[in-house]
């Protein structure tokens, strides 16, 4: 009777495990729903969440080619807010729209005295009649060679004209405005990758952002985009992070030296053979015996360097434009 009855006992035992072991397979099946689920999700589970519930919801995944999604805050402000909680500190993306950046001012041209003017010998133009009416051939310039003068009765003598040089231009310096903008422009990333959880194909779960970021996600691409990508149509928006500054001056310049003088000692020129005749520079018409040969009876001196005049330049040239284009694509 006895052994009969330890027979039941033992039978019940095994029937009882049994039926705590199936019951313990169940849950290993039931894909989470209780602490296993969520000790394998702190545990590095490839799916961030198994469910995408509010204020969560699922987006379309980021179309190639863009990135995303985000959240994006733009606005006529002076600085965008923080990125809030459910995202990373630190933002996918700064930038502005609707640039101002007046063109350069510039400081008024200036031109220096002249350097490197020298003296011309004096030019001596002849004629065949006294009274020096019929030019014939053409002027000569006496220099410190002997030159043999045309077939003449008469010559007149310019004076000694300044020639070469140049002046260096002043100013034209620009003075610039610091670029403004009208709107910034913020995008922040989840702090957690998305991932699929419980949302259908090819959609993942985005976290609600925070006033005053939009309630919308957005995708964003490097550039200026043209068109905005299935999922995500409305825009595309474009932000940029930084301005190309090329305002500037236009160079100042400054023709040759004019105006200038020079002088010749007295007589300005000797015949090379004596006794011949010598000439004064400036001089009227004076009687020659040609052909003769001539030369300078002393170097011309420098007077008067003259002046230069401005020819250009110190006028506002190029533009301030915006630069690192990102676009951005929401799906309202």
């Amino acid at each position: 009777m006895r052994r009969g009855l330890a027979a039941i006992v033992l039978a019940g035992a095994a029937f009882l495990a049994a039926g705590c072991a199936a019951l313990l397979d169940w849950n290993n099946l039931s894909g989470g729903s209780g602490d296993a689920g969520a000790a394998g999700d702190s545990a590095g589970d490839a799916h961030t969440l198994l469910t995408c519930a509010a204020p969560n919801a699922c987006v379309a995944a980021a179309p190639s080619g863009w990135s995303g999604p985000v959240a994006l805050y733009s606005a006529t402000a002076s600085a965008a807010p923080a990125c809030g909680a459910a995202f990373a500190a630190t933002p996918s993306f700064d930038g502005n729209a609707t640039l101002t950046a007046p063109q350069a001012t510039c400081s008024a041209c200036g031109c220096g005295a002249p350097s490197g003017v020298t003296c011309a010998g004096p030019v001596m133009t002849f004629f065949t009649d006294d009274t020096c009416q019929n030019q014939t051939s053409s002027p000569i310039t006496v220099t410190s060679t002997c030159t043999i003068t045309p077939f003449s009765v008469a010559t007149t003598v310019a004076a000694p004209a300044a020639t070469g040089g140049t002046c260096t231009p002043s100013g034209g310096a620009p003075t610039k405005s610091p670029p403004a903008w009208a709107d910034v422009a913020r995008a922040c990333t989840p702090a957690t990758p998305v991932a699929q959880a419980d949302c259908a194909t090819d959609q993942v779960c985005m976290p609600a952002p925070a006033a005053p970021y939009a309630t919308t996600p957005c995708v964003m691409q490097a550039g200026v985009a043209t068109a905005c990508p299935a999922g995500y149509p409305a825009g595309p928006q474009v932000f940029y992070a930084g301005v190309d500054d090329k305002r500037d001056c236009t160079p100042c310049q400054c023709a040759g030296p004019a105006g200038g003088a020079c002088a010749s000692p007295t007589p300005a020129i000797n015949a090379c053979t004596p006794p011949g005749g010598t000439w004064t520079a400036p001089g009227t018409c004076t009687p020659i015996t040609g052909p003769e040969p001539v030369k300078l009876a002393g170097a011309p001196t420098l007077v008067d360097a003259g002046a230069c005049t401005l020819t250009g330049g110190g006028v506002p040239s190029g533009a301030a434009t915006p630069s690192g284009a990102t676009s951005f694509c929401c799906t309202q």
